[in-house]
């Protein structure tokens, strides 16, 4: 079974999002589409992982 971060990060890729596993720095290039299609993939990951609890 996958763990729970996996899960997560995994979801976020699914829809189109890379979380990198370690340090990441903002840019002046995002959009405000970019936040709102990673609010969205960190919804649906949050709910892919409250069901595995």
């Amino acid at each position: 079974m996958m763990t729970l971060n996996a899960t997560y990060n995994s979801v976020l890729r699914q829809n189109g999002i890379f979380k990198a596993p370690g340090k990441f720095y903002p840019s002046l290039a995002v959009t405000e589409a970019d936040f709102d299609q990673t609010k969205a993939a960190v919804q649906e990951a949050a709910n892919a992982i409250s069901a595995m609890c």
